[in-house]
């Protein structure tokens, strides 16, 4: 994953599991990402943990973020 600023700047990088939507805090505190059976995960790297993994669902998300909620 890159974090890249508006100017197409890549400010940062990241290896990560291939994405079907992922949304990013814009102080990057906050990372959330789903997978391709919408599995959805918070952080990345060693600091990843799953918040939602019980029923794989064909839907796709729409993430929206909202005073650091989502």
């Amino acid at each position: 994953m890159h974090i890249q600023n508006v100017e197409g700047q890549e400010i940062a990088h990241f290896k990560h599991y291939k994405v079907e939507r992922h949304l990013m805090s814009e102080d990057r505190t906050l990372y959330i990402s789903a997978d391709r059976t919408g599995e959805i995960y918070k952080g990345y790297g060693d600091d990843m943990v799953p918040i939602y993994t019980d029923t794989p669902t064909w839907r796709h998300y729409n993430f929206a973020l909202s005073d650091k909620y989502f």
